[in-house]
């Protein structure tokens, strides 16, 4: 299993209330993240992180919590960690 750091971009949007549409046109933009993870799944379209895992012993199953996925066309750069 590999850990990554993955740049991505997430969709946004306006705080709550009526706005200007001319706002929309200056005030919208995709948010950059980042976000650490080991990868658990991996398909053409999708990429399956979890930050958190703790690892078999005594009868217990590697587990892992706190899974994002992020859609593969939303990812800017993915580096491949020591872990």
């Amino acid at each position: 299993m590999k850990l990554v750091l993955v740049d991505w971009f997430d969709h946004s949007s306006s705080p709550d209330g009526w706005h200007d549409i001319e706002e929309y046109q200056t005030e919208s933009f995709p948010l950059a993240c980042q976000s650490v993870g080991w990868v658990v799944h991996e398909d053409k379209d999708i990429m399956v992180i979890v930050p958190h895992r703790y690892l078999p012993r005594d009868g217990y199953k590697q587990r892992g919590s706190g899974d994002l996925t992020v859609l593969k066309r939303a990812i800017k750069r993915i580096k491949v960690l020591k872990g």
